[in-house]
């Protein structure tokens, strides 16, 4: 393995160099030319003295990408889910929670209006609105005849200056 190691890098290092010692491309201070087949056999020979075990680390890289790849895809997957079911028992929960509202308002009403201080509140009031139109009725004649009385004083003042008026007029004709 050492042996194939140093050959290699000894194969990099004369790459390097051929690239280095290259003519330059007219009017380019970073371009150069170099022999294609040179160039192609020092790679060729890199890559046959490349170790299996670097073939099988370059697989075992794409494994290990695919499997994290399907843990990544799997854990997106649970998160969903999880968030889906999180969802699903807030859902619950706010039906329960309203229907537990809703039982209990009930029953509150239902003590409330079965309850005898309520019942006798309700009467009461029953009462005094009745009576509170019964006066009200009492008011509204006894205003309507006082009214009437009224107008009938002043009616008959007004009749009593008319009278007057018509007798004054008599006089001056």
């Amino acid at each position: 393995m050492q042996i194939e190691e140093s050959h290699i890098l000894e194969l990099i290092k004369e790459l390097e160099f051929l690239i280095q010692e290259a003519s330059s491309v007219p009017f380019s201070t970073h371009k150069c030319s170099i022999e294609r087949q040179d160039a192609l056999d020092i790679i060729s020979d890199i890559k046959r003295a490349l170790p299996k075990e670097l073939e099988q680390a370059v697989s075992v890289t794409e494994e290990s990408k695919d499997i994290m790849n399907r843990a990544i895809s799997e854990a997106h997957q649970m998160i969903e889910d999880a968030e889906n079911k999180a969802n699903e028992i807030i859902e619950d929960a706010k039906i329960e929670a309203e229907e537990l509202r809703q039982d209990t308002e009930d029953a509150v009403n239902e003590y409330i209006n079965s309850s005898k201080p309520v019942l006798e509140a309700e009467e009461k009031a029953h009462k005094i609105i009745s009576n509170a139109k019964a006066v009200s009725e009492e008011i509204k004649v006894g205003t309507a005849e006082y009214a009437d009385e009224l107008l009938l004083e002043v009616e008959q003042h007004i009749v009593s200056i008319l009278d007057e008026i018509r007798q004054n007029r008599e006089e001056f004709k």
